[in-house]
């Protein structure tokens, strides 16, 4: 792990590098360090990639971390990356609605 570290911090959105802590933290169970690599691994990835990276970020968020305003936050970010996705506007609607916030449920809806 050290190493892939070291690459990080000479070249900070080194895919290879991202994904070999990404594989570490996961196995080890580390999901506050691994939260942290799939945010860098978000802004790395290319247009296309960044929907399932944020998705398994809200997962780890929800699942993992019991950090709703991480799922949030990362839901809504996928869902700015695909709006047309229904099941993951439900989802989202779906989180707005059992937090209670109406105004966002309404905002989601109105675009």
């Amino acid at each position: 792990m050290h190493a892939w570290r070291e690459l990080l911090d000479g070249a900070p959105d080194d895919a290879d590098a991202l994904r070999g802590l990404d594989q570490i933290f996961t196995r080890a169970g580390d999901w506050a360090q691994l939260a942290d690599v799939l945010d860098r691994e978000v802004q790395a990835a290319p247009e296309g990639a960044r929907k399932a990276l944020l998705l398994r970020r809200a997962d780890v968020a929800r699942d993992q971390l019991d950090d709703p305003e991480g799922e949030r936050e990362a839901l809504a970010a996928a869902w700015r990356e695909d709006p047309d996705d229904d099941d993951l506007t439900d989802r989202l609607l779906a989180l707005y609605r059992e937090r209670g916030d109406l105004d966002a449920v309404a905002e989601a809806l109105e675009t």
